[in-house]
């Protein structure tokens, strides 16, 4: 039985596995969804240094 939370948890499909694990994985997370003013976002280099 396929665990519930595995590394392909709500990929459907070949490509959208294939471009996650090759492309997406690796990468941090953005969040633009926030209650932050676009100046925070703009003037804290923290996330682009990383």
């Amino acid at each position: 039985m396929k665990p519930f939370l595995d590394a392909d948890f709500l990929l459907h499909g070949d490509t959208a596995k294939r471009l996650f694990h090759n492309f997406a994985a690796g990468r941090p997370i953005y969040d633009y969804h926030n209650h932050l003013s676009p100046r925070v976002l703009w003037e804290v280099k923290l996330w682009q240094e990383q």
